[in-house]
């Protein structure tokens, strides 16, 4: 994963990114939002929902010019998120990992947010 989230950012920085890099980033967030919630290895919520929003507005502006890139923040705010999701996929045990991408399959699939149930 963390190999995806590189090569997006690195593309989107080069202004030769494309929707599918600002996907990778946003599943990021999503990924590290709930490992941070299933253990100990938390990530303040108010950065992860500035760099949603800053990836989402990344997004909308791509598809409605078909330039993809970050801006300095958002780039500099991916990047600080990447090292320390890294962390977390280190320290993580694989038990939790699975848990944590069974609920992002649950929660990409529209199920509600938490729902356990699959």
């Amino acid at each position: 994963m963390a190999m995806q989230y590189h090569s997006a950012l690195v593309a989107l920085q080069a202004r030769q990114g494309a929707e599918h890099g600002v996907m990778i980033l946003l599943q990021m967030v999503v990924v590290a939002g709930f490992i941070g919630e299933a253990t100990a290895v938390k990530i303040d919520p108010a950065v992860l929902g500035e760099l949603e929003s800053a990836l989402n507005a990344a997004l909308e502006r791509g598809q409605a010019t078909d330039e993809w890139f970050l801006d300095a923040q958002a780039h500099d705010l991916c990047a600080a998120l990447l090292a320390e999701h890294e962390r977390q996929l280190r320290v993580t045990p694989l038990a939790t990992l699975q848990e944590v991408l069974a609920r992002v399959k649950r929660f990409a699939g529209g199920e509600r947010f938490g729902s356990s149930r699959g």
